[in-house]
């Protein structure tokens, strides 16, 4: 075996030689391991907390979109909510006497205010415009000749003065006539009616409002075109000016537009076409549909949470914790997972019919996921008792004194009912509060 021993220039010692029998890479490798030993374990820590930042980030996600489906659930949470939530909306089921399609007729939009009945509705005559025509005119674009000036408006509004020289085409008398409809509501429009026939057509703007128009100097402009008779009338009246007219309930409404939204409370109508003789049948009540969406949407919010618990609870069958399982064990994600299911399995704080989520028809299936098991029992408490399945997911509280009213409701209590006695002092500064006869729950300050 042949070996040596030497320096380098830089006084750096080697040892080499032919089957030295020193693995000098080991050698090095294993100092540098050394060396660095601390700083992978900073490494490898790193790692794990930015996985476990995210796991969390994860976590919250999914705690916030079960929160957000439980929004539209959760009953009204303070004085000041005026939120509209699910339990609020009202739907409609609308038929008529003859079979024909409503939306042809009418448009219905229902708020949540609508009273839950039946209602019945005639629409008899439809809000219109008055719309008058011209004689036909050759050429649209050629001088007219016509000098003068008229006012143009409606009887009920404001006119205003349209002046006509004889260099002016029909065209021309349209735009000037468009220029001031903002003031006047009263629009003018060219209609080619044959290959060498022009009209002008002058319509109001505004429904129910009859033209008013009067020469005031020169050429009677409108009447040489055709537009009036020279009598004070209208020559060719295309449309007259009408109001909206229905019947609702048997009682005759009347309005100067096709929008009917003050006839009753949160009913909308919005006119199409008159149908004399055909009934509109419209019947509200609650939106059970929106209803079992919103149900449905936290069932699949909570699912996705269990699968997120799922996955950080996975060990294989030699006892090694899953790669993915990055909480597994994490006291926050047992805390969490153990609150939702104590009270999805539990009873509801309510007194109604609905007390578990199997009077719902729902079950907690495989992985602890909720799933619809009976569609037929849900959608049959959502028609049937649509009041005790809102009672079993949200919160009200009701005062038999209108001064007194619940400011917040953060709060999971079954229900209960508690008398308060205020006192206060000659000038209406409350001095005391008892609740069930305890006065020691409040302090009264200011």
């Amino acid at each position: 075996m042949t070996s040596q021993i030497g320096t380098t220039g830089t006084g750096g010692v080697f040892i080499g030689g032919q089957a030295s029998g020193i693995n000098t890479t080991a050698l090095i490798d294993a100092a540098v391991q050394q060396r660095t030993f601390r700083a992978d374990r900073l490494d490898i820590q790193i790692e794990e907390n930015v996985a476990k930042v995210g796991a969390y980030q994860q976590l919250d996600d999914l705690t916030r979109a079960i929160d957000a489906s439980l929004a539209n659930l959760r009953g009204t949470d303070s004085l000041f909510d005026d939120t509209v939530r699910v339990w609020d909306q009202k739907a409609g089921t609308i038929s008529t006497s003859d079979g024909s399609d409503f939306s042809g007729i009418l448009d219905i939009a229902i708020d949540p205010e609508a009273q839950i009945g039946n209602y019945s509705i005639e629409v008899l005559d439809v809000a219109a415009v008055q719309r008058v025509a011209s004689n036909t005119i050759a050429d649209a674009d050629a001088a007219l000749g016509y000098t003068g000036t008229f006012d143009l408006g409606t009887t009920v509004g404001p006119s205003v003065n349209v002046n006509v020289t004889a260099g002016m085409s029909l065209r021309d008398v349209a735009a000037e006539i468009n220029a001031q409809s903002g003031t006047s509501n009263v629009a003018a429009q060219i209609i080619q009616t044959s290959e060498s026939g022009f009209q002008l057509i002058i319509s109001g703007t505004q429904t129910a409002q009859d033209l008013s128009t009067t020469s005031t100097g020169g050429d009677d402009v409108l009447n040489l075109l055709g537009v009036t008779d020279g009598l004070g009338g209208f020559s060719n009246e295309l449309q007259a000016a009408s109001q909206a007219r229905i019947n609702f309930d048997g009682v005759e409404v009347t309005r100067n537009d096709n929008v009917l939204d003050d006839v009753v409370e949160g009913i909308e109508l919005n006119l199409n076409n008159a149908a004399p003789g055909t009934i509109i049948s419209l019947e509200v009540g609650n939106d059970a549909g929106a209803a079992r969406a919103a149900i449905e949407e936290f069932i699949n919010a909570y699912n996705a949470f269990r699968d997120f618990v799922t996955q950080n609870q996975q060990v294989s069958e030699d006892g090694v914790v899953a790669e993915d399982a990055i909480l597994f064990g994490d006291n926050l994600l047992d805390l969490i997972a153990n609150t939702y299911s104590n009270f999805i399995g539990g009873q509801f704080n309510s007194t109604g019919d609905i007390q578990t989520i199997r009077d719902l028809g729902i079950r907690i299936g495989s992985g602890n996921k909720l799933e619809i098991s009976d569609s037929v029992r849900l959608d049959t408490a959502l028609l049937n008792n649509f009041d005790a399945v809102r009672d079993a997911f949200a919160a009200r509280a009701d005062s038999d004194n209108a001064e007194f009213r619940l400011s917040r409701n953060e709060g999971v209590t079954p229900t209960q009912a508690i008398v308060f006695d205020i006192t206060t002092d000659g000038a209406g500064t409350i001095t005391g509060v008892t609740a069930n006869g305890d006065g020691s729950a409040f302090t009264i300050d200011g």
